[in-house]
């Protein structure tokens, strides 16, 4: 009886050390960043031409620059992603976005790597954000 009571108990411990551990790994995924309130890497596709677009909105009064590096990257046959393009762009604002089209690509899967560094006076922090990838 001692040993079946002693079995449910450790089981108990385990399951709490399950759902502890579960809890602490989500709150890890949310984080929040001191300059920037949103950011966001899309693509669509039309025929044999990939519109890009990178967005970043900071704080007013908070955020002073944004620095936006976009690359349109394809998928090799290996699964490496190369680049196929860039764009960048520098703003004096709280607030950016660089939207270029990208044309005559070749048939593959594509995706946008859009890197931001968001600025607050003489500080930064600096945020990497992918599209999904699509079919061209």
């Amino acid at each position: 009886m001692l040993k079946k009571i002693i079995s449910i108990m450790l089981c108990f411990v385990v399951i709490m050390s399950i759902c502890t551990i579960s809890a602490s790994a989500s709150e890890l995924i949310s984080v929040n960043y001191a300059y920037t309130r949103s950011c966001s890497s899309d693509i669509s596709v039309s025929n044999k031409t990939i519109t890009a677009k990178s967005s970043v909105i900071g704080y007013n009064g908070t955020t002073t620059k944004v620095v936006i590096k976009q690359t349109l990257q394809k998928k090799t046959s290996s699964g490496i992603w190369t680049s196929a393009g860039s764009a960048n762009s520098t703003t004096n604002s709280y607030r950016a976005t660089l939207s270029k089209k990208y044309t005559g690509l070749s048939s593959g899967k594509y995706r946008l790597k859009s890197v931001f560094t968001i600025y607050s006076g003489n500080k930064s922090e600096t945020i990497t954000k992918y599209s999904s990838e699509k079919t061209v």
